[in-house]
């Protein structure tokens, strides 16, 4: 914690690109060393511009490489070619022999202040290993060539004013940097500006508790390699093929990371304290790093700040332009914009969560490639790509770009996909608390195949929140699923089942469009177990109806049927009575024609109905066609079945089930309530309920068209004054072991459409019937005198 008496600023925002700048930022020159021009190399080497030192340490005088340089023989003529160094001079430390170290130090630097090294420039030769302990202070440049080391020792905080003149450092001041001139005291060793220091060498400032100091602009070239930096003041620059790195220390400054280039901070806090420019917020998100290179961040910090009037903290930034990677782990109060982001295993160990703490946003590409967390709500704007466990631990995932999940992925809130955003989920989506929003395109893959309604338990992708499919929503399922609850909703919003299985919970479908391909089955199923019969039921009616179903007219003590109920199972069974009625031959080989009844073998017409309908009433002395009764259509207010939507487990309104290849089944084992217009197009629908209860309720029009196939079975009733419509092709089945019920309700079978009765169909009195197409099978079907027989064929 730090106490400072004036309000100061970071600002470290160097290298600030926008509009065309930024497309060429990571191909543009940095600034040279000796005010060489621009034109001189894009990338300078070392030295950037041709020196001639005017000065050279003289290694082989026995007693001055014994001393080392130091105070007393920085002035010593009998260590110096071919004068004492003085303000002005470039000084060349040079060696003819395989190696050598010289020791550049102040005596007493714990007493008395580091020792006063300022000089014009320095340039260490290769094979030279160069040990700094105090200060050394350049105007110009400080080279440290190829094969080359520069050492700097750390020393501890020291209250003596330092008898050093430190000079102006104009460029890190314009930069909102601070200089040597602005800490007069502490942090030694140093390399003070306001020249710069150019590595192509190795330069490492120690890695005990007490750190060493680099102040002067930096840059490092290709093979230059600048380790364990305590703290890092100035304006850095990584060439293609540079390397910095910093365990456990202070980045106060700003780094430019160019192609090929690469970083690590592993440790570390940014500290922007710099110059006083007005009021500070209580958060300070600074561009630390511009990145063009590769970045590996570990375990970095948000740091912590006390002025005299107003605390906060800083939070650093890496600005990833195109190309540039970040490799994070354990990131607190860091931002990592743009790029390619990956994270890593914790230093401490495979078994610790990489950490993302604060980390907001996404906008080019985050890897997780270690388990994560993220510990608020997170936007992702560009590619996410979820490889191990990544959780977010409090707040929303809110997508606008693309989520592939490969690894599990847990959210304390919601997952919410924009418009613009795409997810597909290869089986590991695992915990949402809240729900699942979906705006663009979801695709569900769980990398496992399912083995039907019994594996609802066992299955890859289980949703438990909410999935919300909202306008121009696209949820596509290409491998077994299951869903708690899933809500579709608008005319662009589509959820497609492909070549797999979807079981859901509760399905809202409002003004949406379902689609089932390649044998794809969409499951509605409340509860488990499913109804015992679901399975047997199927089977029935996936097999060709044949057959006429024995219709019955009941009215009191008085009953006339008509039909051909009798099996028939060969093809043209039919034959004529000696009394030269319908018939059939039950066998091949029969030579007795049984009496149908009025009906023919292959089905029962809207004719032959009116006949056995005319029949009963001639019977009766009662009229052909009783008075029109009208069915009423349910309000909420009036259906308690109706009145809570939300508890409803399945709701069509305004919907579309399609199946554009024929193959697809929707199955539900629940109520169907229906609003608007609800339509069936190429597809199958299994309606399965038992004891008693409503297959299908309200007084909506579902119309089954385009051969498709409506089965209603097992024990249950069709109700609250809707109109169910059988056409083009189209076939409603009631299958064997079934009982089913028209309550107040509308069935119109046209003349392309046929209605299947292998079990048995009643019709109540509220009920209203138009059927004009051919009833099959080998059932029974029971029609109230009173309710509304119409021949409004179609």
């Amino acid at each position: 914690m730090k106490t400072m008496s004036r309000a100061v600023l970071l600002a470290a925002t160097v290298f600030v690109a926008s509009g065309s700048t930024e497309v060429d930022l990571c191909n543009s020159p940095p600034e040279s060393c000796l005010n060489c021009t621009a034109a001189s190399t894009p990338f300078p080497s070392i030295p950037c511009c041709p020196i001639e030192p005017n000065v050279r340490w003289i290694h082989t005088n026995e007693d001055c490489s014994l001393r080392g340089v130091t105070q007393d023989t920085w002035k010593d003529p009998q260590c110096w070619y071919p004068n004492p160094p003085s303000k002005g001079s470039f000084v060349e430390f040079y060696t003819n022999a395989t190696s050598i170290t010289i020791n550049l130090s102040s005596l007493n630097i714990t007493e008395g202040g580091p020792a006063d090294f300022t000089v014009r420039g320095i340039v260490v030769r290769p094979t030279v290993s160069l040990t700094v302990l105090g200060v050394v202070q350049v105007t110009e440049a400080f080279i440290v060539e190829e094969r080359a080391s520069v050492r700097m020792i750390p020393t501890k905080w020291n209250p003596y004013i330092s008898p050093i003149e430190y000079l102006d450092d104009p460029k890190q001041t314009s930069l909102g940097l601070r200089s040597c001139k602005d800490l007069p005291v502490g942090f030694y060793s140093r390399i003070c500006g306001p020249g710069t220091l150019n590595v192509a060498g190795t330069l490492s400032t120690g890695t005990d508790y007490y750190k060493s100091s680099v102040f002067a602009p930096m840059i490092v070239t290709d093979g230059g390699w600048v380790e364990n930096v305590g703290f890092l003041w100035g304006r850095t620059t990584v060439l293609p093929g540079g390397k910095l790195s910093m365990s456990d220390a202070y980045l106060h400054a700003s780094v430019m990371v160019f192609r090929h280039a690469s970083v690590q901070i592993i440790g570390g806090w940014f500290d922007g304290w710099s110059l006083d420019i007005g009021e500070k917020p209580e958060h300070i998100l600074s561009r630390a790093i511009t990145n063009c290179g590769n970045v590996v961040l570990r375990d970095t910090f948000e740091t912590y700040y006390i002025y005299a009037n107003y605390a906060g903290t800083y939070n650093a930034s890496v600005f990833n332009y195109e190309g540039g990677t970040c490799t994070v782990s354990g990131v607190n109060g860091w931002q990592v914009i743009g790029g390619t982001v990956t994270t890593i295993a914790n230093q401490d160990g495979e078994g610790e969560n990489a950490v993302l703490a604060n980390y907001r946003e996404n906008k080019h590409v985050l890897e997780i490639n270690h388990s994560t967390d993220i510990t608020n709500g997170f936007v992702n704007y560009g590619k996410l790509i979820i490889k191990k466990p990544l959780t977010i631990t409090k707040g929303d995932l809110v997508n606008y770009g693309e989520i592939i999940v490969d690894g599990k992925l847990s959210i304390k809130g919601s997952l919410i996909n924009k418009e613009s955003g795409s997810v597909i989920d290869n089986g590991k989506i695992g915990t949402i608390n809240n729900q699942i929003v979906n705006h663009g395109k979801m695709i569900l893959k769980s990398g496992k195949p399912t083995n039907g309604i019994v594996n609802t338990r066992i299955l890859s992708i289980e949703f438990k929140a909410n999935l919300i499919n909202n306008e121009n929503g696209k949820l596509k399922v290409l491998e077994g699923a299951s869903i708690t609850h899933l809500v579709s909703r608008g005319k662009e919003a589509v959820t497609t089942v492909s070549g797999t299985t979807l079981f859901v919970n509760t399905y809202h479908c409002v003004d949406c469009t379902t689609k089932l391909i390649n044998n794809g089955t969409f499951y509605v199923i409340p509860g488990s177990p499913a109804p015992n019969g679901i399975l047997k039921s199927m089977n029935d009616i996936d097999r060709v109806s044949k057959g006429s179903p024995e219709v019955c007219v009941s009215n009191g003590e008085h009953k006339v049927c008509g039909g051909c109920s009798y099996p028939v199972s060969f093809d043209h069974g039919s034959c004529t009575t000696k009394e030269g009625g319908f018939g059939t031959f039950s066998y091949p080989d029969d030579t007795f024609c049984y009496p149908c009844d009025m009906a023919a073998v292959d089905g029962v017409t809207s004719e032959v109905l009116k006949k056995i309908i005319k029949s009963s009433h001639e019977v009766t002395q009662t009229k052909v066609v009783s008075p029109p009764r009208e069915t009423v259509a349910l309000s909420v207010e009036d259906d308690e079945d109706l009145r809570d939507i939300e508890i409803r487990s399945l709701h069509l309104r305004n919907a579309r089930i399609v199946s554009p290849d024929a193959s697809g089944r929707f199955i539900a084992t629940t109520t169907t309530h229906i609003e608007g217009k609800v339509s069936a197009i190429g597809s199958k629908l299994y309606l399965v309920n038992e004891h008693n209860s409503p297959a299908i309720l309200g007084g909506g029009d579902l119309e089954i068209t385009k051969q498709s196939l409506i089965s209603i079975s097992i024990e249950s009733y069709v109700s609250g004054g809707g109109h169910l419509i059988i056409t083009e092709g189209s076939a409603l089945d009631i299958s064997s072991h079934s009982t089913i019920a028209v309550h107040n309700h509308s069935l119109t079978v046209t003349k392309t459409g046929s209605l299947h009765v292998n079990g048995k169909l009643h019709f109540h009195e509220a009920a209203n019937v138009n059927f004009c197409g051919v009833t099959k099978g080998f059932g029974k079907m029971n029609l109230n005198p009173t309710s509304r027989y119409g021949d409004e064929c179609f």
